[in-house]
């Protein structure tokens, strides 16, 4: 369960920890890690579309879906020979 938290982020490590904190585990893990890291990337990416956190007092969980969806496309690719 992702629980969104009000914290100062201004980064995608930031985000990543912040991410790592609303996770509910009770250990950090590889996937648990990964699964930061990555959505991390995806809220930091919104603070490059207005000043500072302006954008992130606006998101829904619908647009955070829709980019991890983009960003997730983005990122697939098949090794070339």
């Amino acid at each position: 369960m992702l629980l969104l938290v009000e914290a100062p982020v201004t980064s995608p490590i930031d985000c990543a920890v912040t991410t790592i904190a609303s996770l509910n585990e009770p250990t950090v893990t590889f996937d648990s890690l990964r699964k930061a890291v990555v959505l991390g990337s995806v809220l930091a990416s919104y603070n490059v579309e207005a000043f500072s956190l302006e954008r992130l007092r606006t998101l829904t969980k619908a647009d955070i879906d829709e980019r991890y969806q983009t960003f997730k496309r983005m990122s697939q690719f098949e090794v070339l020979a």
